[in-house]
């Protein structure tokens, strides 16, 4: 039986992960630690997208057990405390499987995707009125003079509003087929 693999260090200064994938079993290897997770056993995946710094892209895959407990990959590998791969064609190729495999092994599982909904309003009203008080900053700078501060309010505003956007358009509470992932949710293969 070939196992599907892929390997990721999910934070700075963190070992390695080996995430094996079989036709009926998810085995997580962190070194210390291998655990074997039955497919039928897993009741939901759940795809994400944020971001780590300004412009770090990160999808994530959570995984949840019916023991409540969950397992996270996402496809940024940490090399370091600022140095970084994005794996983005193996993590994708994997998750694309995972849930394929998930759907065969248990046909109840949930397949969600994007932020669970009071999370997703709550990341809405934060970021708009965030994006609202830089805003209010730039106008209120550019009508009394002060051009330190309308500067200060457009330079936070244009990369926090592409966040923002980033995270409202792509993060929408969603159930998708395993077949069909969201591609707003996958990074591209290429």
């Amino acid at each position: 039986m070939q196992a599907l693999a892929y390997k990721q260090r999910p934070r700075p200064f963190s070992g390695e992960v080996l995430f094996a994938l079989t036709d009926d079993a998810l085995i997580v290897d962190n070194g210390r630690k291998q655990e074997t997770i039955a497919l039928s056993d897993i009741v939901a995946l759940r795809l994400t997208f944020g971001y780590r710094n300004v412009g770090t892209e990160v999808y994530m895959a959570r995984i949840r057990r019916m023991n409540g407990r969950t397992v996270t990959l996402s496809n940024l590998n940490w090399k370091g405390y600022v140095d970084y791969d994005a794996q983005n064609k193996g993590y994708a190729i994997f998750v694309r499987e995972l849930a394929l495999k998930i759907a065969k092994a248990n046909p109840h599982a949930l397949f969600e995707g994007g932020r669970p909904a009071l999370a997703y309003l709550v990341t809405a009203i934060v970021g708009l009125t965030a994006l609202s008080g830089f805003a209010a900053a730039t106008i209120w700078g550019l009508m009394r003079g002060n051009w330190l501060l309308a500067t200060m309010g457009v330079i936070f505003m244009f990369p926090f509003g592409k966040q923002v956007h980033g995270m409202l358009t792509r993060n929408k509470p969603l159930l998708f087929k395993p077949n069909e992932p969201p591609p707003a949710l996958l990074p591209a293969e290429a």
